[in-house]
């Protein structure tokens, strides 16, 4: 493997929170609005936003800009916290500019475990934040108010030219990375299916339908995803595919939602079976 390294820079990192007022709803999710919507200019010079949505509270957990100055991560920050003082909602607020990116992770991120949830995702084109932002945030607060936790990520990684690799195309035109997450219960399988259930044919159609022709991130993505060569791989899956058969004509790899598994049929005692 060749890794391509980079010299540290000064970094500037800010974490935000504020919570939900009942009585105060429509404001909350105004801020929330705000914020994803002003964020993007910080993600076309690099940077991003990694933040978590409940229907009672909003975690920006941080925002991070590599090369960046405390001062312009201020100025592109500050319609969202004035917003918060006109409203007088409370919220926590914390920005400083590090010597290294390291440092900056190393104080500013917290810890996190998504081994103890059901998940599904997508991929939110550039395109629904700049003509679909209000349609988009219902969608989120329907699915926040079925006890779901939505994870976004704003970043900004189109190129130019795009380059003859493997990345689902959809990466190119992506505003926000969004993940939906259940709670998973080791002793609860019914309850487990039922909300995997839920993610997959209720909550992510709801994104689906904002967001045709798009996919979702493989790694952090629903397991029962309908369509999934097309929403995991693009207009690449056709040549991946070649390529898998080409260099394992026996299928011998497998994963579920790997490329070429439709060679393959899970049983239900879990076995795998030639497909007809």
């Amino acid at each position: 493997m060749t890794s391509k390294v980079y010299p540290e820079l000064r970094t500037a990192t800010a974490n935000l929170t504020f919570s939900n007022d009942p009585q105060f709803s429509p404001r909350f999710w105004e801020v929330v609005q705000i914020f994803v919507a002003g964020i993007q200019p910080l993600t076309d010079i690099g940077g991003v936003a990694i933040w978590e949505l409940t229907n009672g509270t909003f975690v920006v957990s941080p925002v991070t800009v590599p090369g960046g100055t405390q001062a312009l991560l201020q100025t592109w920050l500050q319609p969202t916290l004035d917003l918060l003082v006109r409203h007088q909602m409370s919220f926590n607020y914390t920005i400083h500019e590090y010597t290294t990116f390291y440092d900056s992770y190393r104080e500013m991120n917290r810890p996190s475990n998504v081994t103890e949830y059901q998940i599904g995702g997508r991929l939110i084109p550039r395109s629904t934040v700049d003509r679909n932002l209000s349609k988009l945030f219902h969608a989120l607060q329907t699915i926040t108010e079925h006890g779901a936790v939505v994870s976004g990520v704003s970043l900004n990684v189109s190129r130019t030219p795009v380059p003859d690799n493997a990345v689902n195309p959809a990466w190119r035109d992506t505003a926000i990375s969004i993940v939906i997450a259940m709670p998973f219960d080791y002793h609860k399988r019914t309850a487990n299916r039922i909300s995997q259930g839920l993610i997959t044919n209720t909550l992510l159609p709801l994104l689906e339908e904002l967001t045709p022709g798009s996919g979702a991130y493989l790694n952090e993505a629903d397991i029962n995803q309908p369509n999934w060569q097309s929403t995991f791989y693009g207009s690449n899956y056709v040549k991946l595919a070649a390529i898998k058969l080409k260099y394992d004509p026996d299928h011998f790899f497998y994963a579920r939602t790997a490329v070429g598994s439709e060679y393959w049929v899970e049983s239900a005692d879990g076995r795998l079976c030639h497909a007809v």
